[in-house]
């Protein structure tokens, strides 16, 4: 288990790293700078929120604009397809593998 002062220094990294970001987007909260293997526990109350969980393959080669206006569609089911083909090329191709989770109360 890691101590506090690798905690307190990893989310310095977090903090560093994300305020690095353009636009309204932060970076999600488990962070790459955290050793392979480590749960990191968060809680939020979605309340009319939609949480999504997604795989590089998405954030890196969609449109932010786009994933938000997808992920907040009405039928869940619908928006994870539109989402996972989001990043799919004129071939076909997807230029990585593509995982997407969303979550509503």
């Amino acid at each position: 288990m890691a101590n506090e002062a690798q905690l307190r220094q990893w989310n310095e990294v977090k903090a560093e790293r994300s305020s690095r970001l353009p636009g309204p987007m932060t970076r999600p909260l488990v962070s790459l700078s955290l050793p392979r293997g480590l749960p990191v526990a968060f809680e939020a109350i979605l309340r009319d929120a939609t949480l999504l969980l997604a795989t590089d393959g998405l954030l890196k080669y969609g449109r932010r604009d786009r994933i938000a206006v997808l992920a907040r569609g009405a039928d869940l089911q619908v928006a994870v397809r539109q989402l996972a083909e989001l990043p799919r090329l004129r071939s076909g191709a997807l230029p990585d593998d593509v995982g997407v989770i969303l979550c509503r109360s």
